[in-house]
């Protein structure tokens, strides 16, 4: 699970197998905020809520948020 809170990804980085899921949650305070793996999937601009993928090919996935260009973060899938 990551926690969009203010203005970061927390954890920065999550390691998963493939197949598994990661699970964003907005975070307190509720700012408009999304979740962009580039190439593979996006979120819609939520201010609270839930909202996940499910990687099925290992690989290193950077992400970032279209509202804060700070907003970065690593998926790390392994087989």
């Amino acid at each position: 699970m990551v926690h969009l809170n203010y203005e970061s990804f927390e954890p920065a980085v999550v390691r998963i197998h493939a197949g598994q899921s990661v699970e964003w949650v907005w975070g307190i305070p509720p700012v408009p905020d999304n979740v962009d793996i580039p190439g593979v999937a996006s979120s819609p601009a939520m201010q609270s809520g839930v909202w996940y993928h499910t990687f099925r090919v290992p690989g290193t996935y950077h992400y970032r948020s279209d509202f804060h260009q700070r907003m970065r973060a690593t998926v790390v899938v392994a087989p």
